[in-house]
């Protein structure tokens, strides 16, 4: 039976050492026709090109994994909060706002409607301040600097003085405080005659399972420090 070279496919003679077409050592033949020889590297490349298509689809699947988590962990922790709220009071928007600031259990105890009126009260006496500083056409933006977690005992200790506080809610609503960030971020407000600058603290709680923004630190729109407790029902 004749033999052939396996990489070109060219016939050798049967004590040949080398392929005279293109200098393979003759160790590498295989013997039938050049037929055979010829779909032989198309065979193996064929299942080389599956296997690399599995492998890119099971990164492809990760991938899309990894980026689906992102999303969840994005739009459900602390850091949504901070954009959340930052976002309502650029927009003015009570019923937004009361979002990062209440649970729903809250929501209800209180009355949606009154609670919603109160929180947009807020925010257009917020901006109000601000547009007399800087103009209108008000845009914020942020960027987180720091974050410290807020150590169990501190936990516990806030968790009493809202306790000891008198608020209806609380009167006849457990809570649960499990976990506290104090974020540290850059905040500037942009108007159409300038623009103001100031550090500033977001005390962040999950209350509940739920995290809410508690106290909002922030350098006085005048002088000195002044400190905002946005969040009247804790």
């Amino acid at each position: 039976m004749s033999k052939f070279c396996v990489n070109c496919g060219a016939k050798l003679g049967d004590n040949s050492k080398f392929c005279t077409s293109c200098g393979t050592a003759c160790t590498n033949t295989v013997a039938g026709s050049s037929d055979d020889v010829q779909a032989a590297p198309i065979n193996n490349l064929t299942s080389l090109l599956k296997k690399y298509k599995i492998v890119f689809l099971i990164l492809l699947l990760l991938a899309a994994a990894v980026i689906a988590v992102t999303l969840i962990i994005s739009n459900s922790g602390y850091k949504a909060t901070v954009r959340g709220v930052v976002n309502a009071l650029e927009d003015e928007d009570g019923e937004k706002l009361l979002k990062y600031m209440a649970t729903n259990d809250m929501i209800e105890f209180y009355g949606e409607d009154e609670i919603t009126e109160n929180m947009t009260d807020y925010c257009q006496g917020l901006s109000d301040e601000l547009e007399d500083m800087v103009g209108g056409h008000l845009k914020w933006k942020y960027s987180i600097k720091d974050v410290d977690t807020m150590s169990g005992k501190d936990l516990e200790e806030l968790q009493e003085s809202i306790e000891d506080y008198p608020t209806k809610y609380f009167e006849s609503n457990p809570f649960e405080i499990t976990k506290g960030y104090e974020v540290k971020l850059d905040l500037t407000i942009t108007g159409d005659d300038d623009d103001w600058k100031t550090n500033s603290v977001f005390v962040l709680l999950k209350i509940n399972g739920k995290w809410l923004i508690y106290k909002w630190y922030r350098t006085s729109l005048y002088d000195g420090n002044d400190t905002i407790l946005i969040n009247r029902y804790l």
